[in-house]
């Protein structure tokens, strides 16, 4: 799907796709310095830098600004890698359990049905320790060229 305005036809038909840019939790490579897993399964639902009349998408400041929307789906067992944002993320866990942790030591679980504000410029891998699989529907305010994340080393 290419930036700028939408069509009916691409706004209600989402592309499944095998992100590298999802580590995300999350739309990513994954890394880590364990064996190499399967990628998050990401289906990417919009993508564009133009809103419903097709007018530039930009920021208060009037810098251009590009949203996108996906849902990531981990299996059991499955990590998204270590990884940052450079850009805001928010999440909403339609299905099981997440738990995200950070370089720091910290952990932190999400359950189906919480909402999930993603660190900025801080390294962080998502996994689902569970035994049924995790969908997150996930918003990126980004910008035209900006990744949606990077990977990063493992503490």
């Amino acid at each position: 799907m290419s930036s700028g305005a939408l069509s009916c036809d691409e706004s209600t038909q989402a592309r499944r796709i095998r992100s590298p840019r999802w580590p995300h939790m999350a739309a990513a490579v994954l890394l880590t310095s364990v064996a190499a897993q399967a990628q998050p399964e990401v289906q990417q639902l919009f993508k564009s830098d133009r809103d419903g009349l097709g007018q530039p998408l930009h920021y208060a400041d009037g810098a251009p600004a590009e949203l996108t929307g996906a849902i990531v789906t981990l299996a059991p067992g499955q990590s998204t890698g270590w990884h940052t944002h450079g850009i805001p993320v928010a999440g909403y866990l339609l299905s099981g359990s997440l738990t995200v942790e950070y370089a720091n030591g910290d952990k932190r679980e999400f359950v189906a049905g919480e909402g999930v504000i993603e660190v900025l410029d801080a390294p962080h891998q998502g996994y689902n320790a569970g035994d049924e699989p995790v969908r997150i529907v996930v918003f990126y305010a980004g910008a035209p060229g900006v990744p949606l994340s990077a990977p990063a080393v493992a503490p």
